[in-house]
């Protein structure tokens, strides 16, 4: 499993923004968690950076990280589907087309709200 830097950024300033007395548990906890399916934790790369300058301009909701992490999930050529939060992310049909045709591998890149 492939957890962007991006997105364990975004959780530990959720964490410490809305659990601040309880969140030295909680980033140990997702820590551990991480440990045991064996994540990996990619920083992104250039052309992560330029397909997510794409995206934005594409769907223009769309925030600098979730695009960054978007462009990361689209390069991935073993990614087959993206788990996140982000509604924009889910429910965008224009983003659905973009990841059909960025896709260099061919493959779909599924988009969800639920676990895989």
């Amino acid at each position: 499993m492939i957890v962007p830097m991006h997105s364990l950024g975004e959780t530990v300033n959720k964490i410490l923004t809305d659990h601040k007395s309880e969140s030295e548990k909680l980033i140990k906890d997702m820590i551990k968690n991480l440990e045991n399916i064996g994540a990996d934790y990619p920083p992104a790369r250039f052309e992560d950076m330029a397909l997510a300058i794409e995206l934005s301009g594409i769907e223009g909701k769309l925030r600098p990280t979730d695009a960054l992490i978007l462009a990361q999930a689209i390069n991935d050529e073993d990614a087959v589907c993206l788990v996140t939060a982000d509604g924009i992310l889910v429910g965008s049909n224009i983003l659905q087309q973009a990841v059909i045709e960025k896709r260099k591998d061919g493959r779909n890149l599924r988009i969800t709200d639920t676990d895989i």
